[in-house]
């Protein structure tokens, strides 16, 4: 009696019906969440959702993150969160404190930087009269204005948003030349400069129908 016994005893304890550790998850293999404050709110919702470490913490129930990978993880933490708030325009973005093992994050954000200058120009034909004038029109159009805060966002949308109007304006091969966003970090500012490339205008000419009765 005393094998089968001993056999019992063991499937028992492989199948969890007996007291043991094998019968909790471990604590590194939980969710969790990454702790992330900051002094601006739009900032702290950007780092809470694209910060690896937060998306890797938050996914730990079906990909468990070792000792390794989280101390991995948390050595990138800081370049990540530079890169993704200059995207707000925070370019003096500081990480004031992170504390891996108890996933908790500080920030300070800084003073987010402003567009000090915006110029659309044109080359070629666009230029000369009256598209000079078509030029300001389209350069008023803009968004994005001088002074207003700067985001890639909005600066994403301005030229989309202008390159749209444009086509519609009878330019449908309008395109842009080049685009710059220079930043000015000590002065906290941007300056932005576009070149258009309108192409020619086109007009619809003679509508012609054929094979057809009715129309």
């Amino acid at each position: 009696m005393r094998p089968r016994l001993g056999l019992l005893w063991a499937g028992l304890l492989g199948m969890g019906l007996l007291g043991g550790a094998c019968l909790l998850p471990s604590a590194a293999q939980a969710a969790e969440t990454l702790s992330v404050k900051a002094d601006r709110s739009e900032a702290q919702a950007l780092l809470a959702e694209h910060l690896d470490l937060a998306r890797a913490l938050a996914q730990q129930e079906r990909q468990p993150v070792d000792a390794l990978e989280r101390e991995r993880l948390c050595a990138l933490t800081g370049v990540q969160v530079r890169q993704l708030l200059e995207t707000l325009g925070f370019f003096q973005s500081e990480l004031i404190e992170l504390d891996c093992a108890q996933a908790r994050l500080n920030v300070k954000v800084g003073p987010q930087a402003l567009v000090r200058r915006l110029d659309l120009n044109g080359g070629g034909p666009i230029e000369a009269a009256p598209m000079a004038a078509q030029l300001a029109t389209w350069r008023a159009s803009l968004p994005l204005k001088e002074g207003a805060p700067f985001t890639q966002a909005a600066w994403a949308d301005a030229k989309r948003g202008l390159l749209a109007r444009v086509r519609g304006s009878g330019y449908p091969l309008a395109r842009w030349g080049s685009t710059q966003a220079q930043v000015d970090v000590a002065a906290q500012s941007v300056d932005l400069q576009l070149v258009l490339e309108p192409g020619p205008a086109v007009r619809i000419s003679r509508v012609e129908i054929e094979g057809l009765n009715h129309h």
